[in-house]
Protein backbone atom coordinates (compact mmCIF):
# COMPACT_ATOMS: atom_id res chain seq x y z
CA UNK A 1 0.00 0.00 0.00
CA UNK A 2 1.54 3.49 -0.73
CA UNK A 3 0.56 4.89 2.63
CA UNK A 4 2.26 1.72 4.28
CA UNK A 5 5.15 2.52 1.98
CA UNK A 6 5.45 6.57 2.86
CA UNK A 7 4.76 5.53 6.61
CA UNK A 8 8.29 3.68 6.38
CA UNK A 9 9.60 6.09 4.09
CA UNK A 10 8.84 9.30 6.31
CA UNK A 11 9.53 7.54 9.77
CA UNK A 12 13.41 7.17 8.24
CA UNK A 13 13.64 10.57 7.56
CA UNK A 14 11.77 11.90 10.71
CA UNK A 15 14.52 10.51 12.59
CA UNK A 16 17.03 12.84 11.44
CA UNK A 17 15.46 15.83 10.54
CA UNK A 18 14.22 18.67 13.20
CA UNK A 19 11.58 20.20 10.89
CA UNK A 20 9.69 16.38 11.70
CA UNK A 21 10.37 15.96 15.52
CA UNK A 22 6.62 15.76 15.89
CA UNK A 23 4.04 12.86 15.56
CA UNK A 24 1.34 15.03 14.60
CA UNK A 25 3.34 17.08 11.94
CA UNK A 26 4.54 13.53 10.31
CA UNK A 27 1.13 12.23 9.53
CA UNK A 28 0.07 15.94 8.45
CA UNK A 29 2.66 15.83 5.97
CA UNK A 30 1.75 12.03 5.32
CA UNK A 31 -1.88 13.51 4.41
CA UNK A 32 -0.85 16.46 2.59
CA UNK A 33 1.59 13.75 0.29
CA UNK A 34 -1.74 11.98 -0.44
CA UNK A 35 -3.83 14.77 -1.52
CA UNK A 36 -1.65 16.22 -3.84
CA UNK A 37 -0.94 13.38 -5.41
CA UNK A 38 -4.78 13.30 -6.34
CA UNK A 39 -5.08 16.55 -7.22
CA UNK A 40 -2.13 15.95 -9.13
CA UNK A 41 -3.30 13.12 -11.31
CA UNK A 42 -7.01 14.96 -11.46
CA UNK A 43 -5.45 17.70 -13.34
CA UNK A 44 -3.64 15.27 -15.69
CA UNK A 45 -7.07 13.23 -15.95
CA UNK A 46 -8.59 16.70 -17.10
CA UNK A 47 -5.79 17.27 -19.76
CA UNK A 48 -6.45 13.82 -20.67
CA UNK A 49 -9.87 14.16 -21.00
CA UNK A 50 -9.57 17.59 -22.95
CA UNK A 51 -7.22 15.71 -26.04
CA UNK A 52 -4.10 17.68 -24.49
CA UNK A 53 -0.95 16.63 -25.61
CA UNK A 54 0.88 17.99 -21.87
CA UNK A 55 -0.30 18.71 -18.44
CA UNK A 56 2.42 21.02 -16.50
CA UNK A 57 1.56 22.17 -13.22
CA UNK A 58 3.11 22.80 -9.43
CA UNK A 59 2.19 20.65 -6.87
CA UNK A 60 1.13 22.63 -4.10
CA UNK A 61 3.17 21.06 -0.95
CA UNK A 62 2.35 23.44 1.82
CA UNK A 63 2.27 22.12 5.34
CA UNK A 64 -0.12 24.37 7.26
CA UNK A 65 0.51 24.63 11.08
CA UNK A 66 -2.41 27.23 12.45
CA UNK A 67 -1.64 30.71 10.99
CA UNK A 68 2.07 29.56 9.61
CA UNK A 69 3.09 27.28 6.85
CA UNK A 70 6.08 25.79 5.86
CA UNK A 71 7.59 23.17 3.27
CA UNK A 72 8.49 19.98 3.36
CA UNK A 73 12.22 19.04 4.36
CA UNK A 74 14.12 18.25 0.66
CA UNK A 75 14.76 14.99 1.30
CA UNK A 76 10.84 13.74 1.66
CA UNK A 77 10.22 16.05 -0.87
CA UNK A 78 12.56 14.40 -3.05
CA UNK A 79 11.39 10.91 -1.80
CA UNK A 80 7.72 11.90 -2.46
CA UNK A 81 8.49 13.25 -6.33
CA UNK A 82 10.13 9.62 -7.29
CA UNK A 83 7.34 7.88 -5.61
CA UNK A 84 4.63 10.10 -7.60
CA UNK A 85 6.35 9.03 -11.02
CA UNK A 86 7.21 5.35 -10.21
CA UNK A 87 4.22 4.34 -8.79
CA UNK A 88 1.24 6.83 -9.03
CA UNK A 89 1.78 8.13 -12.63
CA UNK A 90 1.99 4.82 -14.19
CA UNK A 91 -0.57 3.25 -17.06
CA UNK A 92 -3.36 1.68 -16.11
CA UNK A 93 -3.79 -1.40 -17.73
CA UNK A 94 -7.77 -1.90 -16.79
CA UNK A 95 -8.15 1.82 -17.88
CA UNK A 96 -9.62 2.49 -21.31
CA UNK A 97 -8.08 5.35 -23.34
CA UNK A 98 -5.04 7.58 -23.40
CA UNK A 99 -2.73 6.40 -20.45
CA UNK A 100 -1.26 9.15 -18.04
CA UNK A 101 2.57 8.37 -19.59
CA UNK A 102 0.99 9.25 -23.53
CA UNK A 103 1.44 13.00 -22.66
CA UNK A 104 4.16 15.23 -21.34
CA UNK A 105 3.73 15.22 -17.76
CA UNK A 106 5.77 18.12 -15.70
CA UNK A 107 5.42 18.25 -12.12
CA UNK A 108 6.88 20.62 -9.94
CA UNK A 109 7.16 21.27 -6.52
CA UNK A 110 9.00 23.58 -3.60
CA UNK A 111 11.16 21.96 -0.37
CA UNK A 112 12.95 24.13 2.23
CA UNK A 113 15.35 24.50 -0.01
CA UNK A 114 15.35 23.45 -3.52
CA UNK A 115 13.09 22.93 -6.32
CA UNK A 116 12.53 19.33 -7.32
CA UNK A 117 10.42 18.94 -11.05
CA UNK A 118 9.60 15.22 -12.42
CA UNK A 119 9.12 14.98 -16.23
CA UNK A 120 7.61 12.02 -18.24
CA UNK A 121 7.56 12.68 -22.40
CA UNK A 122 6.00 10.20 -24.25
CA UNK A 123 8.01 7.32 -25.94
CA UNK A 124 6.86 7.78 -28.95
CA UNK A 125 7.66 11.30 -29.07
CA UNK A 126 11.64 11.02 -28.17
CA UNK A 127 12.10 10.73 -31.61
CA UNK A 128 9.92 13.92 -32.64
CA UNK A 129 11.86 17.12 -33.25
CA UNK A 130 9.84 19.00 -31.28
CA UNK A 131 10.71 17.07 -28.01
CA UNK A 132 14.58 17.20 -28.70
CA UNK A 133 16.72 17.58 -25.61
CA UNK A 134 13.62 19.34 -24.09
CA UNK A 135 14.80 18.50 -20.53
CA UNK A 136 17.96 20.37 -21.12
CA UNK A 137 16.23 23.55 -22.48
CA UNK A 138 14.12 23.18 -19.19
CA UNK A 139 16.73 23.23 -16.98
CA UNK A 140 19.07 25.42 -18.89
CA UNK A 141 22.11 26.70 -16.93
CA UNK A 142 21.24 25.82 -12.81
CA UNK A 143 23.30 23.62 -11.15
CA UNK A 144 20.87 20.65 -10.58
CA UNK A 145 20.83 16.92 -9.81
CA UNK A 146 19.50 14.44 -12.69
CA UNK A 147 18.43 11.14 -12.04
CA UNK A 148 17.22 9.72 -14.87
CA UNK A 149 14.10 6.52 -14.58
CA UNK A 150 13.41 4.23 -17.60
CA UNK A 151 10.27 6.55 -18.01
CA UNK A 152 10.77 9.94 -16.29
CA UNK A 153 13.06 11.97 -15.49
CA UNK A 154 13.99 13.62 -11.79
CA UNK A 155 15.59 17.48 -11.65
CA UNK A 156 16.41 18.86 -8.38
CA UNK A 157 18.17 22.45 -7.63
CA UNK A 158 18.91 24.83 -5.15
CA UNK A 159 17.44 27.86 -5.16
CA UNK A 160 17.25 31.11 -2.55
CA UNK A 161 13.46 31.15 -3.18
CA UNK A 162 11.89 28.16 -4.03
CA UNK A 163 8.27 29.26 -3.77
CA UNK A 164 9.07 31.98 -6.09
CA UNK A 165 11.23 30.05 -8.61
CA UNK A 166 8.38 27.42 -8.72
CA UNK A 167 6.56 29.48 -10.54
CA UNK A 168 9.46 31.13 -12.73
CA UNK A 169 10.10 27.84 -14.08
CA UNK A 170 6.60 27.23 -14.77
CA UNK A 171 6.29 30.09 -16.98
CA UNK A 172 9.06 29.57 -18.66
CA UNK A 173 8.32 25.98 -19.55
CA UNK A 174 5.36 27.20 -21.20
CA UNK A 175 7.46 29.73 -23.03
CA UNK A 176 9.85 26.41 -24.50
CA UNK A 177 6.52 24.19 -25.22
CA UNK A 178 4.96 26.99 -26.69
CA UNK A 179 8.12 27.76 -28.79
CA UNK A 180 8.62 23.90 -29.80
CA UNK A 181 4.48 23.73 -30.78
CA UNK A 182 4.05 21.20 -28.34
CA UNK A 183 1.28 23.86 -26.56
CA UNK A 184 -0.73 25.86 -29.17
CA UNK A 185 -2.94 28.66 -27.64
CA UNK A 186 -6.53 28.71 -28.47
CA UNK A 187 -7.60 32.20 -27.32
CA UNK A 188 -11.44 30.31 -27.17
CA UNK A 189 -10.22 28.17 -24.68
CA UNK A 190 -8.83 31.14 -22.29
CA UNK A 191 -11.21 29.99 -19.39
CA UNK A 192 -10.38 26.36 -19.44
CA UNK A 193 -6.79 27.30 -19.09
CA UNK A 194 -4.17 24.17 -20.18
CA UNK A 195 -5.77 22.11 -17.98
CA UNK A 196 -5.05 22.39 -14.15
CA UNK A 197 -1.99 24.17 -14.23
CA UNK A 198 -2.34 25.33 -10.55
Amino acid sequence: MIFLYYGIRYYEILKISPTLQSHKLFLKMDKLFRTTNQNVKSNISRAIKNNVEFCCQIADNKIVQGESFSYPPTAALAEWMNTLFAKELQPNPKKPGKQVTEILLVVISASETDVHVGISIPKDKTADPAYENLISEIIGSREHKSDQKDTYTLLQYTAPFPIKEQDELLSSIFSIIKKRKIYIEDKADEDEVYYGLD
